[in-house]
């Protein structure tokens, strides 16, 4: 949503002769406020997720994921002395 704003101001400028003095002169001045920017935090959130992908996928074997073989090993008999 855009805001518009409309300033009119009326005078005279300049050195005018006698004939001239009732003529007005108009201006309009439009400001436009909105539309523009609103990225930045969207790109530094988007570059933070990347940022951390990049440190899991080159930590990955000291973090203890992405391993290439996971070995687990159960004995058979497990041996209990009861005197």
């Amino acid at each position: 949503m855009e805001f518009v704003r409309y300033a009119n101001k009326t005078a005279m400028q300049g050195a005018m002769s006698m004939a001239d003095e009732n003529d007005q002169v108009e201006r309009t001045t439009i400001v436009e406020t909105g539309g523009g920017g609103g990225g930045g935090g969207v790109l530094a959130v988007v570059l933070l997720i990347i940022v951390v992908l990049v440190l899991l996928f080159l930590f990955r074997d000291q973090l203890g994921f992405g391993a290439d073989k996971t070995e687990i090993s159960i004995p058979d008999k497990i041996e209990v002395n009861v005197n």
